[in-house]
């Protein structure tokens, strides 16, 4: 095969090296050793010398043989996510380089001579060992898109002004703590991250500079602004800018960016984090309009934020592109209010630590949502509350429902007694999970809440022991449209003085299934009275999983300490 070009093992498992007769393939300019199991290559590898593309990404390749300096054609090399620790001095002899993929591989640090690659146009260290770049860096002159996110790289070196091609620089989640003046001279740069960067200073009219800037993020990032550093009134004066993320920790930034028409019009995600001068209240109304995503943690003198518009005046107010809210750490926080319309995209909640929280007012006026998190709100009562001029009837409600929710999560909510006060529709609920909810003790459920999307039922330890909560399970059991064999329901594990109390009971099909567990219920019912004596019961964790073909499963020994009620459907 003299006259081969391409050769493609990629994913290939066959074989751990490459034969010696490699080399013959005098013509070769494509080999693809992706996803193989290779963990060296043959020196007469430097016999290819018209090959152009290498590709060694998840191959188990531990070095690059010093002969890869003889492949002078070489354009394209990718050992990413191998384990090659360093690269050899020869490298500097692949002067037609373009591109270079290290991402995830072990390197610790750049070879002497790496300068010599002037054609390289984009380098990828992101989750190296690379601490620090060379001088020589500099030379790099036709270098468009560098990355090195996640890595471990402390310091940019002053030349990295001198690519003046530099379109793309990330240096996200890496331990940079000051960027260089010369980053300014960088005016082609059209996207910088520098999400999860906690710089001590940006230089002041640095970013100003970078006049073709398009993308700026700063999420979840700490910077100082001062006379002599970085202020959010620079971004103003970049004239493409079309996506900023941005973190504030002053009520003073935040007043600057809520005063700027221009960067609200391009704020996509905003981290409001600490703001001290934050107090009583928030709204999240027509200013946020073209936000994705807010996150508002750590703003401990905050009580109450507010969802949406007056109900007499939203129909003037923008639709917000709003997506994703997350409330974390804000200890003082008491009451969520969602007023009327604009926030029609919004699609995500998560509470967590939030410890004083108490009401959440309205939520199924929010009906995109998709997924709902609670965790950590020891004085929440009730998920989804009414506000006290609600004229709608429960039942009216109930029908209405959360449309679109497909995920709800309650963990550690202590007082926690209602989700809602009856049965919702979930037409498109496929998981819902509660644990360490010790008073909640019926779900928000019936026959046709979730009629053929539920998949699963999580529930903890203390939940649903009740004769309220068994008719849950046994509504989640028929709503969930199991259409072949329900295999077990097992395991409840009695209380103080250790006293077991098993039921293992089959179900054949599910026409037959609602009869069959009206009658163990009222049984189980029975055998809980005469345990009485032996204290409160206490069960199990409970999964409820509609999933692949399964069987009974029990261990060798018989029901596990810790047994599931587990059901599972065969297609």
């Amino acid at each position: 095969m003299p006259l081969l070009r391409v050769l493609d093992l990629s994913h290939s498992f066959m074989f751990k090296e490459l034969p010696a007769g490699i080399g013959n393939l005098a013509e070769l300019r494509y080999l693809n050793l992706s996803h193989t199991d290779i963990v060296s290559l043959p020196e007469e590898m430097r016999n290819l010398v018209k090959l152009q593309h290498l590709n060694l990404q998840h191959s188990f390749l531990q070095e690059l043989p010093a002969g890869i300096g003889s492949l002078v054609e070489l354009r394209y090399l990718n050992p990413s996510a191998t384990r090659i620790r360093s690269l050899p001095e020869e490298m500097r002899n692949l002067v037609k380089l373009q591109h270079l993929n290290l991402w995830h591989s072990f390197l610790q640090e750049l070879p002497v001579g790496f300068g010599n690659l002037a054609e390289l146009r984009y380098l990828n260290l992101s989750g190296t060992g690379i601490t620090s770049l060379p001088e020589e860096m500099k030379n790099l002159v036709n270098m468009q898109h560098l990355e090195f996110q996640s890595s471990c790289l402390q310091e940019l070196p002053a030349g990295i002004g001198d690519l003046a091609e530099l379109q793309y620089l990330n240096l996200s989640n890496t331990w940079i703590r000051s960027l260089p003046e010369e980053i300014g001279n960088l005016v082609k740069l059209k996207h910088l991250d520098l999400r999860t960067v906690f710089l001590d200073r940006i230089p002041q009219g640095a970013i100003s500079r970078l006049s073709e800037l398009r993308v700026m993020k700063l999420y979840n990032s700490m910077w100082e602004e001062g006379s002599e550093g970085f202020n959010i009134s620079e971004l103003e004066s970049l004239e493409h800018l079309i996506h900023l993320d941005l973190t504030t920790s002053t009520v003073h930034d935040l007043e600057r960016l809520l005063g700027s028409s221009k960067l609200l019009k391009v704020t996509r995600f905003l981290q409001l984090e600490g703001c001290e001068g934050l107090t009583t209240s928030i709204r999240l109304s027509y200013l946020f309009t073209e936000i994705r995503r807010i996150s508002i943690e750590k703003c401990n003198m905050l009580e109450e934020v507010t969802i949406g518009a007056d109900g007499e005046t939203y129909d003037d107010y923008p639709v917000s592109s709003l997506e994703y809210l997350h409330l974390r750490n804000n200890s003082g926080l008491k009451c969520i209010l969602v007023g009327c319309g604009c926030f029609e995209n919004l699609s995500s909640i998560s509470i967590e630590h939030c410890y004083k929280l108490k009401k959440i007012d309205s939520l199924l006026q929010l009906e995109s949502l998709e997924k709902i998190e609670i965790s950590n709100c020891y004085e929440l009562e009730e998920v989804i509350s009414k506000i006290a001029d609600d004229d709608d009837d429960d039942e009216e409600v109930g029908d209405k429902g959360l449309m679109q929710l497909s995920f709800i999560s309650l963990k550690n909510v202590p007082k926690l007694t209602s989700i809602w006060s009856d049965a919702l529709h979930f037409p498109s609920l496929e998981v819902m999970e509660v644990s360490a909810c010790p008073k909640l003790k019926k779900l928000p459920l019936s026959l046709h809440s979730a009629h053929n999307s539920l998949r699963e039922i999580r529930g903890g330890k203390e939940c649903m022991m009740t004769s309220k909560g068994f008719d849950d399970i046994e509504a989640c059991l028929m709503l969930s449209n199991y259409r072949a064999e329900l295999h077990r329901i097992a395991a409840i594990r009695a209380g103080p003085n250790k006293k077991d109390l098993d039921l293992a009971y089959h179900i054949e099909h599910l026409h037959m299934a609602k009869q069959k567990i009206r009658e163990e219920k009222l049984k189980l019912e029975d055998r809980c009275s005469a345990t009485a004596t032996y204290g409160r019961a206490d069960t199990s964790d409970i999964h409820i999983h509609k999933g692949s073909k399964g069987k009974l499963r029990n261990s060798k020994h018989g029901l596990s300490s810790r047994p599931n009620l587990q059901m599972e459907e065969g297609s």
